[in-house]
C-alpha cells in the first residue's frame, strides 16, 4: 500500500524572507540592496518582496535608506539575527495545529494537545538557536 507522509510547510512568506535576509547579510555593512536586485536573483515578485521588506522594517530587522542610491540593510549583523526573529516578523508565532482554546473545541483537554505544542516549540528552539549569519555560511 501507497504512504502518504506527513507534509509540514513554511509559507512562501518566510521561506521568500530568509532569502531577501540572506542577500541582506551577504551585502552587510556595506552595500545597500534593492528589492528588484534582490526580486530578479530570486524570481520573486517584486511587489511580494516589498510587504515582506515592510514587515521586517516594522520588527526592526531592516532598515531602508531613500533616494537613488537607496535600498535595504540590516540594522543588526547577521550573528545578532536569529531565523526566529525573521520567522516572527513574517508568520508570527510557529503553531502546527489550532489546539488553542479558540480554535480547538476540547482546547486543553485534548490529549493531542501537549504533542503539537511541543513540537511547535521544539522548531521554535531549533530557529532561536540559529542565526541569519548560519545560512549565509552555508551559502
Amino acid at each position: 500500500s501507497e504512504q502518504v507522509g506527513l507534509v509540514m510547510k513554511v509559507s512562501a512568506k518566510v521561506r521568500y524572507g530568509f532569502r531577501f535576509m540572506i542577500n541582506l547579510g551577504l551585502n552587510y555593512p556595506n552595500q545597500l540592496v534593492q528589492i528588484k536586485e534582490v526580486a530578479d536573483k530570486e524570481q520573486i515578485s517584486s511587489k511580494y518582496l516589498e510587504q515582506i521588506a515592510a514587515s521586517l522594517k516594522k520588527a526592526g530587522l531592516v532598515k531602508v535608506s531613500r533616494g537613488a542610491k537607496g535600498g535595504y540593510s540590516l540594522l543588526q549583523s547577521p550573528q545578532e539575527i536569529s531565523l526566529l526573529d525573521i520567522y516572527h516578523a513574517l508568520d508570527g508565532s510557529i503553531q502546527l495545529a489550532d489546539c488553542d482554546d479558540n480554535l480547538c473545541p476540547n482546547g486543553d483537554e485534548c490529549i493531542m494537545n501537549s504533542l503539537w505544542k511541543g513540537l511547535s516549540n521544539n522548531i521554535e528552539v531549533y530557529f532561536a538557536q540559529r542565526t541569519l549569519a548560519s545560512l549565509i555560511c552555508q551559502k
